[in-house]
């Protein structure tokens, strides 16, 4: 994580001093930073897939004595479903958070609005010279 960062406020410095505005050279350091953890990913997947690489865990025992098989990653998702689900009844429900949300609304689309023109610049560059 800390080379990633440090590449990312490379290429936006980079792009600021070439005139390009700090939404626009921060959505081209976060284009290049997502692309190559893509990439990387892909590597992975194929190596695995293609079996140049193995791990067998066969051999580890567990001495803790319990026995894990899985089984709490479906139950946890449900709980997580669950207070995802109560939490917007509560917000919507209570007349307080429901007009903060009512107001919080628009300047969020604001926000995006500016993200997205700052996005469109930085791909208008990297398509020039």
């Amino acid at each position: 994580m800390p080379s990633s960062a440090a590449r990312v406020a490379l290429e936006v410095r980079f792009f600021e001093r070439n005139g390009v505005d700090a939404g626009g050279a921060l959505s081209i350091g976060l284009i290049d930073s997502v692309s190559g953890f893509v990439i990387q990913m892909l590597l992975i997947l194929v190596i695995t897939l293609s079996g140049l690489a193995s791990l067998d865990l066969s051999s580890v025992s567990s001495s803790s004595g319990s026995s894990s098989d899985g089984s709490s990653g479906p139950g946890l998702l449900a709980i997580a479903v669950v207070l995802l689900v109560l939490g917007g009844i509560v917000a919507l429900a209570v007349p307080r958070y429901r007009s903060a949300i009512k107001e919080a609304i628009p300047r969020y689309r604001q926000n995006l609005r500016a993200q997205m023109s700052s996005g469109a610049a930085a791909l208008r560059v990297l398509r020039s010279r």
